[in-house]
């Protein structure tokens, strides 16, 4: 037994050491730049892990979204907010724009509208609208 354990030690050793002398050149400018990518996407998926739970709306929550365009104060994090808005989204026969305001990794305020005339889509909000909410 003493002795498979000294194998395997061994082998380890030397795949490690065989390993190094493989890799012992600097990056080039491409393998810097392919792996800072690779460690910024890592560092975003760590800090943004959103909620992925199905959260149901109330009837009534639902049936008071003003088509044309509305503030809602809230306070909720901002991890959950997709999971949220995806709630009152769900089964709306039109499509909808949502912007949330974020200060501190809180959602704030949510505002919503289906666009100006009913026929298209975007955000139609407009600055005196914008600046009244945040005061």
């Amino acid at each position: 037994m003493l002795y498979f354990i000294l194998i395997v030690v061994v082998l380890v050793v030397l795949c490690y050491a065989i390993d190094i002398f493989r890799n012992r050149h600097p990056l080039t400018a491409d393998e810097a730049s392919l792996l800072s990518q690779k460690r910024r996407r890592n560092r975003a998926l760590l800090e943004y892990r959103f909620c992925s739970n199905q959260r149901v709306a109330d009837r009534a929550e639902k049936k008071a979204m003003d088509s044309t365009g509305q503030f809602v104060v809230c306070d909720f994090d901002f991890l959950q907010a997709p999971s949220r808005i995806a709630g009152l989204l769900k089964y709306k026969k039109h499509e909808w724009v949502v912007l949330a305001f974020i200060s501190s990794s809180r959602v704030s305020r949510l505002w919503w509208n289906k666009g100006p005339d009913g026929t298209q889509v975007w955000a139609f909000l407009r600055e005196h609208d914008l600046d009244r909410a945040i005061q």
